[in-house]
């Protein structure tokens, strides 16, 4: 599947490249880190015997970040993994 907002045979940006995407990157991994701290307390006062929060939220997010730098059209380097990480 082509994303439509790139033009046709053009390469995935370097998102380390701009201070700006940096800067969001790093808000936005803050957010997540929170959100798995919420998901991992959530799943320590459960009672539910599946304390899978935590799990699926971190499966979520792999999901999606992966689709925006385009992993689903290529193959991924060691460059996008210390991303995803």
């Amino acid at each position: 599947m082509d994303d439509p907002s790139m033009p046709a045979g053009s390469e995935v940006p370097d998102l380390f490249a701009d201070n700006i995407r940096l800067s969001q990157i790093a808000t936005i991994r803050d957010v997540i880190r929170s959100l798995r701290r919420e998901a991992r307390s959530f799943d320590a006062e459960s009672e539910l015997s599946a304390r899978s929060c935590e799990a699926d939220l971190q499966r979520y997010v792999l999901l999606l970040c992966g689709r925006i730098i385009g992993g689903q059209n290529r193959d991924l380097n060691e460059r996008d993994r210390v991303f995803l990480d």
